[in-house]
């Protein structure tokens, strides 16, 4: 999580806070980086900062002003400073990766030509030499892309979450999920790295909690919990654009 520690030394609203406002903001803040935003309804927020709800009511009045409505999630809170980074770190992974894509591409392109450059096996017949051969020199192997990846495409980087690092999702996965449990994902993701962490040599049908797919764990268990009637699908909404 990048921080700009001259931005929030010259803020004015930040320079506010108390020590304890101080620590309940950055825990926030961290939360939101991994999450993609906090849950405004402030009883939930406090289990996220892990603090007693009248602690955070207390120091909310001086907080709030540092975070705003989400733009398309009703109930959720962003960081505009924050967010700004995000689509920084974003624009620079994808920066990264149309440079490897490129350096891919030029060891490749010397890898032909060195193949090229040997003499045939008919041509050394030809031309025997007597001297002590020279070793050829090697040709690197070029990774395979799989096949309906596009030239561009790049292993996915893994996100982790959670306090002991049990949750590992692609970006993908991890999207689809916000989109599916619809601000219950903090929760699953906090029981299943716990669930995890207990007992991470502990099999089940075979399988080793540690081996677990995160991702389909989490999905199960939300499913399960619809069909048992422990949580309600949440209503389907509109998605508003933003300008």
């Amino acid at each position: 999580m990048p921080y700009d520690v001259v931005a929030y030394e010259s803020d004015d609203l930040a320079m506010q806070l108390t020590e304890a406002e101080e620590g309940l903001f950055h825990r926030m803040l961290r939360r939101a980086w991994m999450n993609g935003s906090i849950p405004s309804d402030l009883t939930a927020l406090a289990h996220v900062c892990r603090t007693h709800p009248a602690r955070l009511k207390a120091a909310w009045k001086r907080i709030a002003p540092l975070w705003k409505s989400h733009p398309t999630e009703e109930g959720r809170l962003v960081n505009a400073k924050q967010e700004h980074e995000r689509v920084w770190v974003h624009s620079k992974t994808i920066s990264a990766r149309r440079s490897a894509n490129e350096r891919w591409k030029q060891q490749e392109t010397k890898t032909i030509v060195d193949a090229n450059a040997l003499p045939s096996q008919s041509e050394r017949n030809a031309s025997p030499s007597h001297s002590q051969p020279s070793p050829s020199p090697p040709i690197v192997p070029i990774p395979k892309k799989g096949e309906g990846e596009s030239a561009d495409a790049l292993p996915p980087t893994p996100l982790v979450f959670g306090e002991f690092k049990r949750v590992v999702l692609t970006a993908d996965q991890h999207a689809k999920l916000i989109a599916t449990l619809n601000g219950s994902l903090e929760t699953y993701m906090t029981n299943f790295d716990r669930w995890v962490n207990e007992a991470p040599e502990a099999k089940a049908s075979g399988v080793k909690r540690k081996d677990r797919h995160a991702y389909e764990s989490i999905l199960s268990w939300y499913q399960r919990d619809l069909k048992e009637g422990k949580i309600k699908r949440p209503p389907s909404k509109e998605l508003k654009v933003v300008y």
